[in-house]
């Protein structure tokens, strides 16, 4: 079993005191039998009562060490309707906080709902219907700005067409812009008479049929700095379909509308709309016969061209789904299915700021029948985290593929971090995705599942939760708690078991003195250091900084548990701090321009006022020691921001276009 400094429950703050219990004093030991017994019920009863169950996490081990890793929560169900919810997308606010909007059946027409929630599940505003016009509502689109205001787009047929309509929500649910229509499409105007802009009302009895034409045609929606928000999707008013792009401003007026993006006379379908610094960057795909081929575009925040639309992917497929997402070094990551008229799979691409590829495209998956759905996002570091569905097998009581839920990090160039990870396990179907990040890049997802009975779908969500380090020899399984207050009684239990069980164990036939309680208590700051082992750690990350958890136990010979509690413990008292980069987490101190981000835009500077500048040369310039510096470096190679040279026995440095 694995001792308390073995595992960080997340989410809480505590120090662990060890009191060993040993078999000498037979009063001491059963007093503190008595007191275990008395504290774990005393703490599953305010369990009960303060949280909703505890939600927590079982993961196996066998003879290994976990570093630097994540668990996921087990899926939190968001709806409980009697018919369908489906289509969720979902976006973070900068408290972490999650809203999900979908596309629901419960009144017997598909309206638009609105829910938001913390990172446990727990609803922060209940289930609020947006539409109420009787009509068809679906595909919503959502983003959340850097004041907290929600920006929500949908497709909706009032009045017998298809259009598209505009809802802006404040972070705590209050409507503030209702239902404002960007466009206004009529019957008999002119297009095709089985899509959006159609000559012809919407006819309801073969409105299922048409699905995969309206799926193409739906929004996409992104937020700039000013709280302007940003729109894109396809229609057919002009006889093909095209990428059309508003803006909503800040008052809720329209400031750009229904600008044409993509004259060709191919149909447009499936626009990406994603922010690009001062403007934005629209990606769609376009098929002519049994052509598809994907473009990239990017504007100002006027609509006006920056890049004209470029080509870059052609293939012969029946039809192509995407998802694209901007990292901090402007490029764009884009995965995509293709199914070469045999099955889909899902491809990667990387794109720089003028939509040349910067490789050719990388196969991500190889399925068993298609993989579809995408939703990408990528953090501060350059990894990007990918969701998909994933069809498995067709079940024997419907025609429907049954699916599952697929996860997976992948590297700037498309590079798998680690096997895809399976995420559900329904008899069913559990598809459409949507994935946002935390601000520490741990990634949230909501999707549709049918669990609940193969006519009826509901919207699941699924978090990733942090461990440390855990480290279990044999086999073993392990409790991780999730984040949020809820789990602290249900961790005070486990801790109040744990020791009543060590008690009984070692007051019996053997003498086991192992096994602690985690009491609740703090540590002056002004002796966090008088420690002989936690200022040796102390003193080495402020020497090494960026150094990860496997670098400092190797190099002061620590054992991963002790090591483990004196680094929380110097991060809880803001000695030290630690960013996630990628699967590693690195630790920095607290004072000083030691911060990776500062670092590199320092080294951006110099080398653009020193081009051809020697690493040697720039470290002592920086001040900067030649460990600390080669990580940096390492990074913005890696990123596309700067070029390494060799020249006799030198490095020299030039920086990019990128970082230009």
């Amino acid at each position: 079993m694995a001792t308390v400094a073995d595992l960080e429950y997340c989410g809480l703050e505590f120090t662990p005191n060890y009191i060993y219990v040993r078999k000498q004093n037979d009063s001491y030991m059963k007093a503190l039998v008595v007191l275990a017994v008395l504290f774990a019920v005393a703490s599953l009863g305010t369990g009960a009562l303060m949280s909703h169950g505890p939600r927590l996490n079982a993961v196996s081990w066998s003879n290994g060490t976990l570093q630097g890793a994540d668990a996921w929560s087990q899926d939190i169900r968001l709806t409980d309707a009697q018919l369908d919810s489906k289509q969720p997308v979902v976006a973070r606010d900068a408290g972490d906080d999650l809203h999900v909007v979908w596309s629901d059946d419960r009144t017997g027409e598909s309206d638009i709902y609105y829910k938001k929630v913390d990172a446990t599940g727990r609803a922060l505003v209940d289930d609020f219907r947006l539409t109420t016009t009787g009509s068809e509502s679906t595909y919503p689109t959502v983003a959340v700005d850097r004041f907290g205001m929600v920006h929500i787009a949908w497709l909706d047929d009032r009045g017998g067409m298809w259009n598209v309509y505009y809802t802006r929500l404040a972070n705590d649910g209050t409507v503030v812009v209702d239902g404002l229509a960007l466009t206004d499409l009529q019957p008999g105007g002119p297009g095709k008479a089985d899509s959006l802009g159609s000559s012809q009302p919407v006819n309801r009895i073969n409105h299922i049929a048409t699905l995969a034409d309206t799926e193409g045609l739906r929004p996409s929606i992104a937020v700039d700095g000013q709280g302007w928000a940003h729109i894109a999707w396809c229609d057919f008013r002009d006889g093909n379909s095209e990428v059309r792009y508003s803006v909503i401003d800040q008052e809720g007026g329209i400031s750009v509308d229904q600008v044409g993006i993509s004259p060709g006379a191919s149909d447009s379908y499936n626009a990406i709309i994603r922010p690009y610094r001062d403007g934005m960057v629209i990606l769609w795909a376009e098929r002519s016969g049994e052509t598809n081929r994907l473009y990239y575009s990017r504007i100002d925040g006027g609509g006006n061209s920056v890049v004209a639309p470029v080509n870059f992917f052609t293939e012969m497929s029946s039809r192509m789904e995407l998802d694209a997402a901007v990292d901090a070094a402007g490029l764009t990551r884009v995965v995509f299915s293709c199914d070469h008229y045999v099955k889909y799979d899902l491809f990667y691409m990387r794109l720089a700021p003028d939509g040349v590829p910067l490789e050719r495209e990388v196969q991500l998956t190889v399925s068993v029948l298609n993989s579809m759905h995408p939703s990408l996002a990528v953090n501060s570091s350059g990894w990007g985290h990918l969701v998909w569905s994933e069809q498995q097998d067709r079940t024997l009581t419907s025609k429907s593929p049954r699916s599952e839920m697929f996860y997976a990090i992948i590297g700037a160039d498309g590079a798998p971090a680690s096997p895809p990870f399976k995420m559900t396990s329904s008899p069913y179907r559990s598809w459409g995705p949507s994935i946002a990040l935390s601000a520490d890049g741990l990634p949230s997802v909501v999707w549709s599942d049918s669990r609940a009975g193969a006519t009826n779908s509901e919207v699941y969500l699924k978090t990733q939760v942090e461990v440390s380090v855990t480290s279990v020899q044999g086999g073993s399984s392990v409790v991780v708690s999730g984040p949020g207050e809820d789990y602290i009684p249900v961790a005070a239990a486990a801790g109040g078991i744990g020791v009543l069980l060590a008690a009984a164990v070692t007051y019996g036939k053997f003498n086991l003195p192992v096994l602690a309680i985690p009491l609740y208590s703090r540590l002056k700051k002004e002796n966090l250091l008088n420690h002989a082992v936690r200022e040796q750690i102390f003193g080495f990350v402020n020497s090494h900084p960026g150094a990860n958890f496997s670098q400092i136990m190797k190099e002061l010979n620590l054992k991963n548990g002790v090591l483990a509690y004196h680094l929380n413990t110097l991060e809880r008292e803001e000695l030290i701090r630690s960013l996630r980069d990628g699967t590693f987490r690195r630790y920095y101190p607290r004072s000083g321009r030691d911060v990776p981000f500062e670092i590199q835009r320092t080294i951006i500077e110099k080398i653009a006022l020193m081009p051809g500048i020697p690493v040697g040369f720039l470290a002592d310039e920086l001040g900067l020691s030649r460990q600390v510096l080669d990580y940096h470096i390492d990074h913005l190679v890696q990123s596309g921001h700067v070029r390494m040279e060799r020249r006799g026995k030198r490095n020299l440095l030039y920086n990019t276009q990128v970082a230009a």
